[in-house]
């Protein structure tokens, strides 16, 4: 039985404050102008009036390209738990707080590659979530190698996990063999704490989630096409979640090369947004802009969403896609910056 829906009064209250949220978020003029920015000293004065000026006004003048990341990490997720814990039922409250788990999983990934490629703590920007799961998992990054973090992983799902994959990767040597372990987890309770929801609240998260797990799924095959990984292979990384027909998905990876499984996927809804990528694919060769271009898809929806029925979680949702979007956006254009691209480049990387 799914749970109940929040009731109009309790989303009243809690659509007033998702909103004033959205009325914060940074407009395509500043965009622009953030993009045309000179330098991070210049793109910081350019926020300062904006919902980061708290976290940004307390940096010191010499601040650097990780600091200015931390602080517009923590406005997102000072953001997302004061919405969450405003969510007026349980089954609410619990997929929100799985989606913030996506960053404890993110930076247990993070840590992951870096004990890998022998990058040390300081080079790593971790999203400021710790003091929400009291998980401590900041603490394995001064460890010596991944093994070692498995005991002070004792008592959460995670070390579980890395046990039970540890031989995969040992034999491969490639983090993918425990990020995909991890995400499988994650996503499969995301996906199932958005089932247990009930009425509009259920369609609606279904309808987002569904989005986002579909690009995932496409990229996963178009990744797989472009580096030859077999189909065997390929369908273990296939998350079973989503609005795709399993048979459509199914051809997708039957396809062979990349081109091909973009025709597989041209009578999708995702057809179109595919194929507006092509070009720059076929000038650059990057798969992200397939990447790109579905994560805009999903941004549109979110805005249709947030305008449509306001008394549904989808709502909240929404709003968590648009912000995190453009937190995104912001990282970039900072980390381009600092590495002297030009505007027309950092365009490029912008949701």
């Amino acid at each position: 039985m799914g749970c109940k829906d929040m009731s109009v009064s309790e989303y009243a209250y809690i659509n007033a404050k998702v909103h004033v949220k959205k009325g914060d978020l940074i407009d395509l003029k500043r965009m622009r102008s953030l993009i045309e920015a000179s330098t991070t000293k210049e793109m910081i004065s350019l926020l300062i009036d904006s919902a980061y000026r708290e976290e940004l006004s307390s940096l010191p003048p010499d601040a650097t390209v990780m600091d200015i990341e931390r602080a517009i990490l923590d406005n997102m997720v000072k953001t997302f738990v004061g919405i969450t814990m405003s969510v007026g039922t349980e089954g609410g409250r619990l997929l929100c707080m799985e989606l913030l788990r996506r960053f404890e999983v993110a930076n247990l990934k993070s840590i992951l590659r870096a004990k890998l490629a022998g990058v040390s703590g300081e080079e790593l920007v971790l999203i400021p979530v710790e003091r929400l799961f009291k998980r401590r998992l900041g603490r394995l990054i001064d460890l010596a190698n991944i093994e070692e973090m498995i005991p002070l992983l004792e008592g959460t799902v995670y070390k579980e996990i890395l046990e039970a994959n540890m031989q995969g990767f040992r034999e491969t040597q490639k983090p993918f063999v425990l990020e995909s372990a991890l995400d499988t987890e994650l996503f499969r309770s995301i996906w199932m704490r958005a089932k247990k929801l009930g009425g509009t609240d259920k369609s609606s998260a279904i309808r987002l989630l569904g989005a986002r797990f579909d690009l995932i799924n496409i990229m996963t095959i178009l990744r797989g096409k472009a580096d030859g990984i077999d189909l065997s292979q390929l369908r273990g990384y296939i998350l079973p979640y989503g609005k795709l027909d399993p048979d459509l998905v199914r051809d997708a990876m039957m396809a062979d090369d990349v081109k091909s499984t973009l025709q597989v996927l041209s009578t999708t809804p995702y057809g179109d947004l595919l194929a507006a990528a092509v070009s720059e694919y076929d000038e650059f060769g990057r798969l992200s802009a397939f990447e790109m271009a579905l994560q805009r898809g999903i941004l549109e929806e979110s805005r249709r969403m947030m305008m449509g029925y306001p008394f549904q979680i989808g709502t909240i949702l929404g709003f968590f896609e648009l912000k995190e979007a453009e937190v995104k956006n912001l990282r970039a254009i900072t980390v381009c910056k600092e590495n002297g691209l030009e505007p027309e480049e950092i365009r490029r990387f912008i949701i």
